[in-house]
Order: structure tokens, then C-alpha cells, then sequence
């Protein structure tokens, strides 16, 4: 999509986001009240953005042609990363695989190796070890990325290493990712009942679906309102707010396609609920 007057593609949006970084880090040349109110001032123009996006993307549901409409945004680079900045936007699955291979690459490099992304195609993920984390000697730091891959991404990803060099190393740690909390016993929990649970400063949800939990974030996806009075009825979360409808498992957006929950890494051990957040 390409407006008269405005450029959009990925190189533009680069160099504005470079801009907007150079913007916000000027911010520390400022006196402690100066910063205050800039900030202040950041964070009311972010919320009032936010909320703007939020009706945009409502009116699109209501609007007969708003799907088409909507289709033809998600091919503009400036729309995709708004509406991911904000939360109203499921990131992709190579996006999540970006994402988490730059947040564990700094561990990888501390045991002397690197890996980086040759390829996706479909389910099949190629990737590229370099140094320690390459051949017989890297197997076990391979395994533990393909665990965290399916943990965190998706668990029919298959991933393929083409490695660089054939080098022995020493096992290295184990890549972590925070700790898993014990927040309740599964028996304890209530059937399809959003039960508010707090980690650390975060606000989360918990649902439980038989043998089966899943953990959101406390915000809906609409306004970003608490859903802890939300109902949960065949495997759909509705929002009492404003009714909007989402996968009780998945978290995926059942009023708008691409508006979904944000997911939380929850695992069953023992009869013992575990969460986890990176």
C-alpha cells in the first residue's frame, strides 16, 4: 500500500525506527523534570495511539469490505509494525524465531559458538552453526535449541543444521530461559474459569480445559482491559467488556483474525502448574 507523498517499505521504516531510537535516547540528556515530562508526554501520545489502532481495526469487523481492507494493510510495513508494537498483531513464525534466536545468542556465544537462519521453508527450519555449536562436538547445544524452538515457536517445527565445521567442544549449559514457577495444583484449578494469577510484576490468566491449561496475559487484545471476568464456554474466551472472542487454547482471535491473546509457556508436571515467561 503506498500513499502520494509517503514511501513505505521496509528501508524507509528502518531508518524512521533509527530516527525514533535516536529521539527517545536524547531523552537522557534531559534533567530528572525535563525527562519526566517528555516522558509523560511519550507515554500519553503511545496510549492514545494505541487506542486509535484498537478502533481501526474494530470498525474493519463492522465494515462489509473489512477484511479485503484489512488484507491490503497487513501488506504495509509502517501497519504491520504499529499494530506489533501494540499488541494487536500475532507475531509470524519466522518473527518468533528471529526473536528468539537473538534473545539466546548471546548465551550460545559465551560457549564459543553462533548459529544463524539459512532457511524456512514451510515447517522446515535450516540452520547454520558456527564454531563450538558445529558437528559432533555442537550435538548437544543443537538438541537443546531445537527444545527451546519447540517450546517457544512451534512443536512441528523441524529443524536442519548445516554446520560450517566439523569441531569438537565440550558440552555446553544448558540455554535457559527463566525458570519454570509452580503457581497452583491442576486439581485445585476450576474448569473453564479465567483464574488470575500474578508472576513477578506480570498479570496473567489461567484456563483450564480438562487435563489441559493455558496461560494469557490479563489484557484483552481489544482495549487491553483485565479478562479475569471473562467466560469461557466451548473453548472461547469472550471478553465481557466489549464481547470480543478468542481460542481458550491458542489464544487466536476469533472476532478479528490477527487480534489474538498473548501466550504464556505453561507446562503440567506432577499434578503441579508451571509457568514461564522469557
Amino acid at each position: 500500500m503506498q500513499k502520494e507523498g509517503f514511501e513505505s517499505s521496509w528501508e524507509v521504516l528502518e531508518q524512521e525506527l533509527a530516527n525514533l531510537d535516536r529521539t527517545v535516547r536524547a531523552l537522557d540528556a534531559l534533567d530528572d523534570d525535563a525527562k519526566k515530562i517528555a516522558v509523560e508526554v511519550k507515554e500519553t501520545l503511545e496510549a492514545f495511539h494505541g487506542k486509535v489502532l484498537r478502533q481501526v481495526i474494530v470498525c474493519l469487523r463492522d465494515t462489509p469490505h473489512g477484511e479485503v481492507l484489512r488484507e491490503t494493510l497487513l501488506q504495509d510495513p509502517f501497519v504491520v509494525t504499529g499494530l506489533s508494537i501494540y499488541g494487536l498483531l500475532q507475531p509470524t513464525q519466522s518473527q518468533k524465531i528471529v526473536t528468539l534466536l537473538e534473545y539466546i545468542r548471546p548465551q550460545l556465544r559465551l560457549q564459543g559458538g553462533d548459529v544463524e537462519i539459512l532457511a524456512l521453508d514451510g515447517d522446515t527450519l535450516t540452520l547454520q552453526t558456527t564454531g563450538s555449536l558445529s558437528g559432533c562436538g555442537g550435538a548437544e547445544i543443537q538438541k537443546e535449541i531445537v527444545e527451546v524452538l519447540h517450546d517457544q515457536v512451534d512443536t512441528h517445527l523441524r529443524v536442519v543444521f548445516e554446520d560450517q565445521a566439523d569441531l569438537d567442544a565440550p558440552k555446553g549449559a544448558p540455554i535457559v530461559l527463566g525458570k519454570f514457577q509452580e503457581i497452583a495444583q491442576l486439581g485445585d484449578l476450576p474448569d473453564s474459569k479465567p483464574i488470575p494469577i500474578t508472576v513477578g510484576s506480570e498479570r496473567l490468566i489461567l484456563v483450564k480445559l480438562g487435563d489441559q491449561v493455558s496461560c494469557f496475559k490479563d489484557s484483552c487484545a481489544h482495549q487491553g482491559l483485565p479478562l479475569d471476568t471473562a467466560d469461557v464456554c466451548d473453548q472461547v474466551i469472550t471478553c465481557r467488556w466489549h464481547g470480543f472472542r478468542f481460542d481458550a487454547i491458542s489464544g487466536e482471535g476469533l472476532s478479528i483474525p490477527g487480534v489474538d491473546l498473548e501466550k504464556v509457556p505453561v507446562q503440567v508436571r506432577s499434578g503441579a502448574v508451571m509457568v514461564r515467561k522469557i
